[in-house]
């Protein structure tokens, strides 16, 4: 059973003089895992009704893979994002949030960025178009080398994406 979810160690940014961003809009990127239901949680719990979530899912463009191995992992990346969303509604409905759905096809070049890297910056992209003021991810609770061989898509929106507040939310088993 999964426990209750908590705000990381990592510090809240907020920028306060950007007047630009909606700050009852929350955007919260779906990666298949239980980050997002995380923070539809937190969300729900401490009775932010009065907001408007996107869950944000960024899917690969499957017309770029030419090994057919590579498209299956993309394809069963898919389905976990369709069922986390999903996941992620139905508490939304059950708690009467404001929540929608919508997705991005990655187009930014993987030979010059690494994956959470491209993630990340289509996150910032799509917050700043559409007028989101906070930024809430999830956190697979990674450290040291493994963080930093595989990434953490919630530390590079914390420091590259400067438009928006930003808030990472972690379960402790």
């Amino acid at each position: 059973p999964r426990s209750e979810a908590v705000l990381t160690p990592l510090p809240p940014r907020f920028h306060h003089n950007v007047e630009t961003m909606d700050p009852s809009k929350f955007i919260i990127p779906n990666g298949g895992g239980e980050g997002a239901y995380d923070c539809v949680k937190y969300i729900a719990d401490r009775k932010i009704k009065h907001s408007s979530v996107t869950l944000l899912s960024i899917s690969d463009d499957l017309t770029k893979y030419n090994k057919a191995s590579s498209r299956r992992r993309a394809e069963a990346r898919l389905q976990r994002q369709l069922q986390a969303q999903q996941k992620c509604m139905e508490y939304c409905k059950a708690n009467q949030l404001s929540c929608k759905v919508d997705s991005v096809t990655s187009h930014i070049p993987s030979d010059t960025k690494t994956t959470s890297e491209r993630i990340a910056a289509e996150v910032c992209t799509y917050a700043t178009k559409n007028n989101i003021g906070n930024i809430m991810s999830g956190s697979r609770n990674l450290t040291g080398l493994k963080r930093w061989v595989v990434g953490s898509i919630g530390h590079l929106l914390h420091r590259d994406c400067d438009k928006c507040n930003f808030i990472q939310v972690r379960h402790q088993e």
